[in-house]
C-alpha cells in the first residue's frame, strides 16, 4: 500500500508539471502567452489549474493498480475523475467558449479512449509474452525432470 502512495505522488508531480508545460504550450499556440505575462494573477490561477487537472489524471493512473478492481471499474473511475477535473477546470478558468466545448468534450473522449486502447493492447502483448515465457519455462522444467 505504502508503494502505492509513493507511485501515487510522483505521477501526480508529473502530472503537475506536464499540466504546467501544456498549458504554456496551448498559451503560445493561441497567443495568449502575452495577456498571461500581463496579468499575473490570472497566470497563477492557469498555472494552478492545469497542475490540478495534471495532478487527477496522472496520479489518478494509480487506479490502474488496485490489484481487486477489474478493468471496468478501473477505466470508469478513471475516466470520471478525469473528465470531472477536466469539467471544473474549464468552467472555472473558462478555457473554451461554450459553443465549442461539445466538440472539445468529443475530441477529450476519443483521446482518452486511444490512449486507453494503446495501454490495453500493449498490457495484451505482455501478457502473451509472458504466457508464451512461462510456457518455455514449464516444458524446459519438464523435459528436465524426464
Amino acid at each position: 500500500m505504502k508503494d502505492l502512495k509513493t507511485k501515487t505522488i510522483i505521477r501526480a508531480l508529473v502530472g503537475a508539471i506536464l499540466g504546467v508545460a501544456i498549458c504554456f504550450f496551448m498559451a503560445g499556440i493561441g497567443g495568449g502567452l502575452g495577456k498571461l505575462a500581463s496579468n499575473p494573477l490570472e497566470l497563477i490561477r492557469q498555472i494552478i489549474g492545469s497542475s490540478l487537472l495534471g495532478i487527477v489524471s496522472m496520479g489518478g493512473m494509480t487506479i490502474y493498480e488496485i490489484e481487486n478492481w477489474g478493468l471496468l471499474r478501473m477505466t470508469c473511475t478513471h475516466f470520471i475523475l478525469s473528465l470531472s477535473a477536466f469539467l471544473l477546470c474549464n468552467s472555472l478558468l473558462g478555457w473554451f467558449e461554450k459553443d465549442i466545448i461539445l466538440i472539445v468534450l468529443v475530441a477529450w473522449i476519443i483521446t482518452y479512449f486511444l490512449i486507453w486502447l494503446f495501454q490495453w493492447l500493449h498490457c495484451k502483448s505482455e501478457i502473451k509474452k509472458m504466457n508464451s515465457d512461462l510456457e518455455k519455462m514449464q516444458r524446459k522444467e519438464e523435459d528436465h525432470h524426464e
